[in-house]
């Protein structure tokens, strides 16, 4: 059972002291009056389901054949099942056109 329960994407993402998530700014939708167009910061939260084992996971923002961006990170499942969340700092998203994004 490999799953990604959820992805979202905001405008900032942290762990407070307490090790809760923070979300600021939730969005579904990149806006702008003109295209090319350059999203400085944004932050893609996921959360995933691991039953135990060692990981190389890759998450990936494309359109169409073209990848915006991409992040790989290691993780290591020592119970029997487990979740967890991975906190993806985009920097300078540039976006040419709306084409299947």
């Amino acid at each position: 059972m490999n799953q990604i329960e959820y992805s979202i994407f905001c405008d900032h993402a942290g762990v407070d002291e307490n090790n809760k998530l923070v979300l600021a700014g939730v969005f579904d939708k990149l806006l702008t009056k003109k295209l090319p167009a350059l999203h400085k910061l944004m932050f893609v939260v996921t959360k995933y389901v691991l039953p135990h084992g060692s990981y190389r996971i890759t998450l990936v923002l494309n359109q169409e054949d073209q990848v915006l961006a991409k992040t790989t990170f290691d993780k290591e499942i020592d119970s029997n099942l487990n979740s967890g969340s991975h906190i993806w700092q985009i920097e300078n998203l540039k976006i040419e056109s709306w084409e299947n994004l």
